[in-house]
């Protein structure tokens, strides 16, 4: 005789209704918090590991990463999703023949570019801003640029 797939309505039980569903729920990006969120001033936490990240050269060890993950997990907490951040280009200062570096989100690595060095193509777009050295970082994301000052203010340039 088969083996019925399905149990006799009544010996199934009612699911249990979660109160601290909230809780246990896995959060959804909120568009308009998120873009409230990335256009506020960035603290000075935030800004002293993005100036360590700099002075650290070619070569991150994995203490100063960690250090970084850390940081933007507690100045973006919306941003759930990390896949929208690409990462920072900034102004390069070990000679004239460099315009930028840039560190990527992996972290592994800053790369130093020369003027006219092609660069990715998330990044190419942020090359001018970060080369005017008007500002500290630039950060990099899908849909945006994120241009911060050295005292954290944002100016935001839509892609």
């Amino acid at each position: 005789m088969p083996k019925p797939l399905l149990k006799p309505v009544e010996t199934q039980k009612p699911a249990a209704i979660n109160l601290n569903a909230q809780e246990s729920a896995v959060k959804v990006r909120d568009p308009v918090l998120l873009e409230k969120t990335l256009r506020k001033k960035r603290s000075p936490e935030y800004m002293e590991i993005i100036r360590k990240l700099d002075l650290a050269g070619a070569q991150m060890d994995q203490a100063a990463f960690d250090d970084f993950i850390s940081a933007m997990k507690k100045e973006f907490p919306e941003l759930i999703d990390f896949s929208i951040f690409r990462g920072f280009l900034g102004k390069c200062f070990l000679g004239p023949e460099y315009d930028v570096h840039s560190l990527d989100f992996t972290g592994s690595i800053v790369c130093h570019y020369k003027h006219g060095e092609q660069l990715p193509p998330d990044f190419e777009k942020a090359r001018n801003l970060a080369a005017s050295g008007s500002y500290a970082f630039i950060e990099i994301y899908t849909d945006s640029l994120r241009a911060v000052r050295s005292d954290g203010t944002v100016s935001v340039v839509k892609l």
